[in-house]
């Protein structure tokens, strides 16, 4: 369940995404030194150039300006699967611990499933700042494990708890919105109808997608 949340496209852009923006604000932040001038004066001199106090001007300016230059911070590979195995063993535990329910669904092929196939459902309507996480209190974190079975996982308790139920049509049609909605590329389901009777009723919910997003 871990790996299913965290080794996502969507996930990997916005923890990739988030880390590119403070490493480019960093380096920014690098010429705005006091003493950044003199430190660019000698270490040019050493080369043997040397600029006028108009010129640093422009060239911190020009570091320091993202209307005038461009910072490309680019992660390997390695550095995201690490990131991302240690994500999931920290909150695997979390997760066992939660009360888990199992909703079925009477009615054959009712869920969708996608590429970002974990859902976050708050019970309250989310703070403008704060969003919703793993660890919001009340928010449910769910995620459909077969075409007619899916699971939602409440607040942590002390015991181990397990339940099973029965999904009404209205649940199983409000979680597969939310799944169309929040896809990365890949939408799947048995029922081919179904997708199609959704795009057609529901295009807000996938738009606006890119070039590679296909429903099969």
């Amino acid at each position: 369940m871990a790996l299913l949340w965290f080794r996502t496209p969507t996930w990997k852009a916005e923890t990739l995404g988030a880390q590119e923006q403070l490493a480019e604000k960093m380096i920014r932040m690098r010429y705005h030194f006091p003493k950044q001038k003199d430190m660019m004066r000698d270490f040019f001199e050493k080369q043997g150039k040397h600029f006028t106090d108009a010129e640093l001007d422009d060239l911190i300016d020009f570091a320091v300006n993202p209307k005038r230059s461009k910072i490309v911070v680019d992660f390997p590979p390695e550095h995201w699967i690490k990131q991302m195995l240690k994500l999931a063993n920290d909150v695997y535990v979390y997760l066992a611990h939660c009360e888990w329910e199992i909703k079925h669904a009477v009615r054959k092929y009712a869920y969708l499933t996608s590429d970002n196939p974990v859902l976050l459902i708050p019970s309250e309507k989310p703070h403008p700042f704060d969003g919703v996480g793993l660890l919001t209190p009340g928010v449910k974190k769910t995620v459909p494990l077969t075409a007619n079975m899916y699971l939602v996982m409440h607040e942590p308790k002390k015991e181990l708890l397990l339940s099973h139920t029965i999904a009404g049509k209205d649940f199983y049609r409000k979680v597969n919105e939310w799944t169309l909605k929040n896809a990365d590329r890949l939408v799947f389901s048995p029922d081919l109808g179904k997708l199609e009777k959704m795009v057609k009723t529901k295009p807000e919910l996938t738009k606006p997608r890119g070039k590679r997003y296909r429903i099969s």
